[in-house]
């Protein structure tokens, strides 16, 4: 399985519950896609988040695409 890391850096990633992202891309006319997180955790003083997600699934969906292409958008569950 191939995997892709992503490193968010936020000042308030504290207060939320990290459930689901959103993987956009920088290309035109592709819809966001909800992506599973295998694995996250906050550290650190600027409160980064690592979040580990199967790369797989984003071939699947013919969005091919290399992680400095990638932008996410973190959901709360509040």
């Amino acid at each position: 399985m191939s995997t892709i890391a992503l490193l968010i850096m936020g000042k308030s990633c504290k207060r939320y519950s990290f459930v689901r992202l959103i993987i956009r891309t920088t290309i035109k006319n592709l819809k966001p896609v909800r992506i599973e997180v295998l694995e996250s955790f906050v550290f650190g003083r600027n409160c980064e988040l690592s979040i580990l997600i199967d790369a797989s699934k984003l071939q699947a969906k013919r969005h091919f695409v290399s992680t400095k292409r990638l932008m996410a958008d973190l959901i709360s569950n509040r």
